[in-house]
């Protein structure tokens, strides 16, 4: 039937995508943090496809977690937008998203959320000085046996002292969106097709594109 092209189609619903997306995800990657050790998970996803376009809408759950010094001083809920068109490969028999777009990050308040004052990390770092010189001394030695690096983490840690869990997504974000942007790209959001399900053997072996259509992902045997 469908090399008659009286099946020139399939369709997918979002609810099926995403019971296929749930099986990449928890997925954990390192936050460069200055002086500090962090992490974004991606805990779930959440596809949709707009009912008049040819776009996939993927909403991330994501947590934030950094350490200074072997104390937690940050964790948040992030939720990330990401936007791509859908595009298929016939010679991989994969199904992926392509020009993607971080279109949000978002801090959800709950009860996971976690800023603490830093205050005592920072007079840790800046030593109480006996007089100026030996303060001003030491201080510079710091910054020479540390390449700079004394004064980026001091600078850094004095963002929580304005109490603002905002304030460190919005310092974060651009490496936020570094990260899903490359983990959108390398695989971790797209599906091959599975040969032991015949509608998914039958495209691998025939199909020849796939689009949103209607608000469902079509997989496009003829036109």
């Amino acid at each position: 039937m469908i090399h008659s092209k009286r099946i020139k189609q399939v369709s997918f619903t979002a609810d099926e995508l995403n019971e296929m997306l749930a099986a990449n995800l928890p997925e954990t990657f390192n936050l460069p943090v200055p002086g500090c050790r962090g992490w974004l998970v991606v805990e779930s996803a959440n596809l949709s496809m707009p009912l008049n376009d040819n776009l996939i809408d993927v909403a991330l759950f994501c947590s934030m977690k950094i350490e200074s010094m072997a104390t937690p001083i940050y964790r948040a809920h992030l939720l990330i937008n990401v936007a791509g068109t859908p595009s298929y490969d016939p010679e991989t028999s994969m199904v992926r998203m392509q020009n993607i777009e971080v279109v949000g990050v978002h801090l959800v308040k709950d009860e996971y959320s976690l800023i603490k004052d830093t205050k005592s990390l920072i007079n840790q770092l800046i030593p109480s000085p006996v007089t100026s010189l030996v303060a001003n001394t030491l201080k510079t030695t710091l910054q020479l046996f540390s390449a700079g690096a004394y004064q980026e983490v001091s600078d850094y840690l004095s963002l929580y002292l304005l109490g603002s869990k905002q304030k460190i997504v919005d310092y974060h974000r651009p490496e936020v969106e570094k990260i899903i942007t490359e983990m959108a790209e390398s695989g971790d959001l797209e599906y091959e097709m599975d040969r032991d399900i015949l509608e998914e053997h039958l495209f691998a072996d025939l199909g020849k594109e796939v689009e949103v259509q209607n608000g469902e992902l079509v997989f496009i045997f003829h036109r």
